[in-house]
């Protein structure tokens, strides 16, 4: 009994030995995005002469632009301790909205993203409204409106929207420079979003209230208001992603952005973000982005199945998740 006891002390001495500084946690924290970013590249690279083409990786900047933007407004959520499992079918609400404005009421494509943007971070604002002040679930509200949205979006339009205006197309397939114009963008949008977070009063609330909401609360910070602004700026980036998505499809469709939400949160938390809230990065997000991006565009070129795709797809959320829990185990 005594020898097991002294394990067991040993055991818990060696736990919280480990902290931010330790090898392990840093792989956990950092290192495992870097790893899977290189691994991946490797193995396409020397699995395939068609995956370091430049007109390959070209394709992959134009592929990965609106799940990057999406995962921006997800990371917001993420780092306040909340969750969206709405995203996807937001996003085809979002596109059916943009392309009836551009073409059923002949506005153009600045206009309408505006009002998009406008209308997706209002109803989002009501979604952060159920989660700040009447203490329901980011879960269970999300879930619900996962249904929702999509059966909003064939209502609006039990068809996709085809959108004759070329600016559109313009974006969601253009380039400039040799650079995708939705490629571009992603970057700004990135930009911006890491300056409010990193630079801003606001994205210091936004960790605090992730961290812990009632040591925030007790330090001034109002918790209802941020978690309400994370979620409309998160409308935001719904509204930004359905846009590119729109013009790659030059329409917008009710069957859009199926399960985006699922790669989002992947690429959200496989770049460093804590699950439960208050730690992440916009740079890790983008590296998971990016480590996504390469991963679906090098099984395309290898000509693995759909089917078998999702199962990894499915592996790679399971994987993201218990590596979270690995690295708040560390934590403790």
């Amino acid at each position: 009994m005594g020898n097991a006891r002294e394990r067991l002390k040993n055991l818990d001495f060696f736990y919280e030995d480990v902290n931010k500084k330790h090898i392990f946690y840093w792989i956990l924290d950092k290192g495992i995005t870097i790893i899977g970013f290189i691994t991946v590249f490797l193995i396409f690279s020397l699995g395939t002469d068609r995956f370091l083409t430049p007109s390959n990786l070209i394709n992959i900047a134009r592929q990965i632009p609106a799940l990057g933007i999406l995962s921006i407004g997800m990371t917001y959520v993420i780092l306040t301790g909340n969750i969206d499992l709405s995203a996807g079918s937001a996003i085809a609400l979002s596109g059916v909205f943009l392309a009836s404005f551009m073409e059923y009421a002949n506005m153009g494509l600045t206009t309408s993203v505006i009002i998009t943007c406008t209308i997706m971070a209002g109803i989002y604002g009501v979604i952060g409204v159920l989660i700040a002040y009447q203490n329901l679930p980011s879960f269970i509200v999300t879930v619900a409106t996962l249904t929702a949205f999509r059966g909003l979006a064939f209502l609006y339009s039990n068809k996709p929207i085809y959108v004759r205006d070329p600016s559109l197309r313009e974006l969601g397939r253009g380039s400039t420079a040799g650079i995708p114009n939705a490629f571009i963008l992603m970057l700004i949008v990135y930009a911006l979003f890491y300056f409010i977070l990193s630079k801003t009063q606001f994205g210091k609330h936004v960790y605090a209230v992730g961290d812990n909401p009632e040591a925030a609360r007790r330090f001034g910070v109002n918790v209802p208001k941020v978690t309400i602004l994370v979620f409309m700026l998160h409308g935001i980036t719904v509204a930004l992603s359905s846009t590119i998505i729109a013009g790659r499809l030059s329409s917008g469709s009710p069957n859009a952005g199926s399960l985006m939400e699922l790669d989002a949160i992947a690429a959200v938390v496989f770049g460093g973000t804590r699950f439960s809230g208050g730690k992440g990065s916009l740079i890790g997000t983008l590296l998971g982005v990016i480590l996504l991006g390469m991963l679906n565009n090098g099984l395309n070129i290898m000509g693995v199945s759909s089917y078998h795709q999702m199962v990894v797809r499915g592996m790679i959320i399971i994987l993201a998740v218990w590596l979270n829990y690995l690295r708040r185990f560390l934590e403790r």
